[in-house]
């Protein structure tokens, strides 16, 4: 027969050994779930870092033109429910070409880098700036009819972009020449609102480049317009 003694230290001993696989059971489980979450999490931020990379543009971080076309959409909607236009600014950087053949690359990319910049600087933050590719740039604005200060807006811009960037070797001076499009058919198409924009940065091209060129006003403008001055 088994001494009291041992059989004391067996009924003590039982409910430890117990008492430590339970929680040896709930710390492996909470470790293994804490593990689930951390790989969970980077593969979440993983996807919006592509997600992030996919909407804009890798040198400059402006929006794209999948992102650039996805803000016109929803400044269409928020136009039509408050009865608001939209306004798109082409921007060309003129003679960008000639800079960057003559410097390189590396400035090129600078420049552009720097358009960005100065182009983020000078909007509301309810504004869009982005870039098309190249050294073309577009702005989305959203305003309450021809009556806002549209051209105001554009010759800001124009003049902040032919402010003397200190770049090496030496200061460089870039002008731009800016086309605008202003509709509020909110049906309008995309491509023809930005067709319009570009055929307008054409005039400006044309007319000797660094000014601002406002593009025909869609016929639902005018008639709004009109409305307004009645």
């Amino acid at each position: 027969m088994e001494p009291r003694s041992q059989r004391d230290q067996s009924g003590y001993l039982l409910p430890v050994l117990t008492s430590l696989g339970l929680l040896t059971f709930v710390v492996l489980w909470e470790l293994r779930w804490r593990r689930l979450a951390t790989v969970l999490s980077q593969r979440e931020e993983t996807a919006e870092e592509w997600v992030e990379r996919a909407l804009h543009d890798p040198l400059t971080q402006l929006p794209n033109r999948t992102l650039i076309r996805d803000r016109i959409e929803q400044a269409q909607a928020r136009a039509q429910r408050n009865g608001a236009c939209i306004a798109v600014l082409f921007i060309d950087l003129d003679d960008f070409k000639t800079v960057n053949d003559k410097y390189g690359h590396l400035v090129g990319d600078q420049l552009l880098i720097a358009t960005g910049e100065r182009l983020r600087q000078h909007l509301r933050a309810s504004d869009t700036a982005g870039r098309l590719g190249g050294d073309e740039f577009v702005v989305v604005l959203e305003i309450q009819g021809m009556n806002d200060p549209i051209m105001t807006v554009a010759e800001r811009l124009r003049r902040a972009l032919h402010v003397p960037l200190l770049l090496e070797p030496a200061p460089i001076t870039l002008s731009a020449s800016i086309g605008i499009a202003v509709s509020d058919s909110h049906d309008q198409a995309i491509d023809s609102l930005l067709d319009m924009a570009d055929t307008a940065l054409l005039t400006a091209k044309q007319s000797g480049k660094d000014r601002v060129v406002l593009g025909p006003i869609s016929e639902a403008s005018e008639k709004q317009e009109s409305r307004r001055t009645i």
